[in-house]
């Protein structure tokens, strides 16, 4: 019996998935992860679109245990290449996770500043359709967002303004400066702005 830690790579996008296995073939079999992240995309791309690579072999199942938990730690998790959603060691995420506050703030600190193409913008958007949560339903339908949950949203957005570039538009305090190029109102997909 063989204990292997792998890595799934989707050749198309560059997205992997560090997983674990007890089997009997040495090169892990046609086995590529049982993720869900993983699994979706597999049914989106095709088991062509995706080649694995061994990383370690392990002399038991609790040294495979302890390597994964090292490998999948707090950054691959924070990778958006990363397919996997839950350190190493045991398995998915579930419900209820929710991440430490530690790891939000590096999530966070990592997306400061980063630009995202109108290329990128496109591609996501034609990613997310016909995704599907559970099975169930497409992933942005459906939803009820709780109490206690709508309240914070209403006291972020109290207060707050529309502004524009004519293209795009976001809500500020009326505190805080305007950007150079935009004033109030909001945009629409016609590219008129409505204005005061």
């Amino acid at each position: 019996m063989y204990y292997i830690i792998y890595k799934t790579i989707n050749i198309i996008n560059g997205r992997y998935y560090i997983g674990k296995r007890k089997t009997p073939y040495a090169d892990g079999g046609s086995y590529l992860g049982s993720g869900k992240a993983l699994k979706e995309a597999i049914k989106k791309y095709g088991r062509e679109a995706f080649r694995k690579e061994i990383l370690h072999y392990c002399s038991s199942f609790e040294e495979m245990n302890a390597l994964e938990r090292q490998i999948i730690n707090e950054d691959v998790l924070a990778d958006a290449l990363s397919y996997n959603m839950k350190i190493g060691g045991t398995g998915g995420r579930g419900r209820g996770f929710t991440h430490s506050k530690e790891t939000r703030d590096k999530i966070s600190v990592a997306g400061l500043g980063r630009i995202v193409t109108q290329e990128q913008r496109e591609q996501k958007s034609k990613d997310m359709k016909g995704r599907v949560n559970i099975g169930l339903k497409p992933w942005n339908t459906g939803g009820t967002i709780p109490n206690h949950q709508k309240s914070i949203i209403s006291n972020r957005l109290k207060g707050t303004i529309f502004i524009t570039d004519g293209v795009s538009t976001k809500r500020i305090h009326p505190t805080d400066e305007m950007p150079e190029g935009w004033r109030k109102g909001r945009a629409y997909k016609s590219g008129f702005a409505l204005g005061r």
